[in-house]
Protein backbone atom coordinates (compact mmCIF):
# COMPACT_ATOMS: atom_id res chain seq x y z
CA UNK A 1 0.00 0.00 0.00
CA UNK A 2 1.67 3.71 -0.89
CA UNK A 3 1.40 5.49 2.26
CA UNK A 4 2.67 9.04 0.29
CA UNK A 5 1.03 10.93 -1.77
CA UNK A 6 -2.90 12.30 -1.49
CA UNK A 7 -6.15 11.14 -3.28
CA UNK A 8 -5.61 13.66 -5.35
CA UNK A 9 -2.38 11.94 -7.08
CA UNK A 10 -3.71 8.27 -6.87
CA UNK A 11 -6.87 9.81 -8.72
CA UNK A 12 -4.16 11.33 -11.66
CA UNK A 13 -2.32 8.14 -12.06
CA UNK A 14 -5.39 6.30 -12.38
CA UNK A 15 -6.33 8.14 -14.98
CA UNK A 16 -3.32 8.37 -17.17
CA UNK A 17 -2.79 4.21 -16.64
CA UNK A 18 -6.30 4.64 -18.11
CA UNK A 19 -5.48 7.10 -21.22
CA UNK A 20 -2.22 5.42 -21.49
CA UNK A 21 -4.59 1.83 -22.06
CA UNK A 22 -7.24 3.37 -24.53
CA UNK A 23 -3.90 5.20 -26.60
CA UNK A 24 -5.57 5.57 -30.30
CA UNK A 25 -3.15 3.33 -31.67
CA UNK A 26 -1.14 0.30 -29.66
CA UNK A 27 1.35 -0.21 -32.78
CA UNK A 28 2.26 3.14 -33.00
CA UNK A 29 5.23 2.42 -30.39
CA UNK A 30 6.89 2.85 -27.17
CA UNK A 31 4.84 5.51 -25.13
CA UNK A 32 7.89 8.08 -23.94
CA UNK A 33 7.82 9.96 -20.90
CA UNK A 34 9.10 13.71 -20.84
CA UNK A 35 11.67 14.35 -18.32
CA UNK A 36 10.05 15.44 -14.99
CA UNK A 37 9.70 19.22 -14.89
CA UNK A 38 10.90 19.23 -18.74
CA UNK A 39 7.28 18.85 -19.84
CA UNK A 40 5.87 21.37 -22.50
CA UNK A 41 2.85 23.58 -22.24
CA UNK A 42 0.78 22.99 -25.29
CA UNK A 43 -2.53 23.86 -27.29
CA UNK A 44 -4.66 21.09 -28.98
CA UNK A 45 -7.58 22.39 -30.24
CA UNK A 46 -8.95 24.78 -27.57
CA UNK A 47 -7.35 22.77 -24.86
CA UNK A 48 -4.24 23.78 -23.38
CA UNK A 49 -2.34 21.48 -21.02
CA UNK A 50 0.78 19.67 -20.07
CA UNK A 51 2.44 17.88 -22.59
CA UNK A 52 3.13 14.72 -20.60
CA UNK A 53 4.16 11.56 -23.08
CA UNK A 54 4.34 10.75 -27.24
CA UNK A 55 4.74 8.16 -29.18
CA UNK A 56 5.58 8.30 -32.89
CA UNK A 57 2.27 10.27 -34.22
CA UNK A 58 1.04 10.84 -31.06
CA UNK A 59 0.75 13.09 -27.99
CA UNK A 60 -0.31 12.83 -24.67
CA UNK A 61 -1.68 16.04 -22.53
CA UNK A 62 -2.76 15.99 -19.37
CA UNK A 63 -5.84 18.83 -19.33
CA UNK A 64 -6.73 20.50 -15.60
CA UNK A 65 -10.12 22.27 -15.60
CA UNK A 66 -12.83 23.06 -12.86
CA UNK A 67 -13.70 18.74 -12.82
CA UNK A 68 -9.88 18.06 -12.07
CA UNK A 69 -6.84 16.48 -14.24
CA UNK A 70 -7.59 14.45 -17.36
CA UNK A 71 -5.48 12.82 -19.56
CA UNK A 72 -6.31 12.59 -23.46
CA UNK A 73 -4.26 11.46 -26.71
CA UNK A 74 -4.09 13.47 -29.81
CA UNK A 75 -2.08 13.65 -33.17
CA UNK A 76 1.13 15.18 -32.82
CA UNK A 77 -0.28 17.33 -36.37
CA UNK A 78 -3.21 19.12 -33.58
CA UNK A 79 -1.00 19.69 -30.67
CA UNK A 80 1.30 23.38 -31.13
CA UNK A 81 4.29 23.98 -27.87
CA UNK A 82 3.20 27.09 -26.02
CA UNK A 83 6.42 29.46 -25.57
CA UNK A 84 6.89 30.20 -21.87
Amino acid sequence: MNKHGSPEDMNRMMARLEAELARPDPDDGAIIDFPRGEAPLVQAGNLRGIAVAYTRHYGLVEVTDDAGSHFQWFLGSQIKRLSS
